[in-house]
Order: structure tokens, then sequence, then C-alpha cells
């Protein structure tokens, strides 16, 4: 299995921000870049970007990290929201 986000990835659910939290990340290189992975998994099932890791290091997107992944109904009910007011803006071309 190539590591992932997320064990469904095509499913739709708060599990992103369950496992973000949950795991214990560890820095890896990969030849020019680089990710991190959970290092008590030993098949390399997740990893996350240094983006991802940027989410809970800074206290005030943990806060949402810690929301989303307690409440699957909000995390559905904000991204909709927002999800929502991108469509309804729509696409301008340059």
């Amino acid at each position: 299995m190539i590591a992932a986000w997320t064990t469904t990835p095509l499913s739709f659910s708060n599990s992103y921000y369950q496992i973000l939290r949950s795991k214990d990340w560890e820095y890896k290189r990969w030849g020019p870049s680089f990710q991190y992975m959970d290092k008590n998994d030993t098949k390399g099932l997740y990893m996350m970007l240094p983006t991802d890791l940027a989410l809970i290091r800074d206290a005030e997107y943990r806060v949402y990290v810690d929301l989303y992944a307690d409440d699957n109904d909000l995390w559905m009910n904000d991204f909709g929201k927002a999800f929502t007011k991108l469509l309804e803006l729509g696409v301008h071309r340059v």
C-alpha cells in the first residue's frame, strides 16, 4: 500500500483530522523532498506533509483540528458551507 493521509480516500469523513492528531509523526527525507511518517507504523500506511503538521503545531489551527476530529457532523457542515461559497463565486478565467 502507498502511504496516504487516510486509509479511506474515497469516503468523505473527518478521518484525516483524527489521524493527523493521533499519530507520532517523524520526519523522513525522500530524495529532494520530505514528509512525515508515523513512527509506530511499520507498514507505512500514513504520511503527512509539512503543511499538514503545521495544522497541529500552530495553536490557532490546532483548535480546528481538534474540533473536526471530534465532530464529523461539524466538519461536514463547515466544509459544505465553504465549498458552496467557492462554487457560488464561480471560476474567473484570465
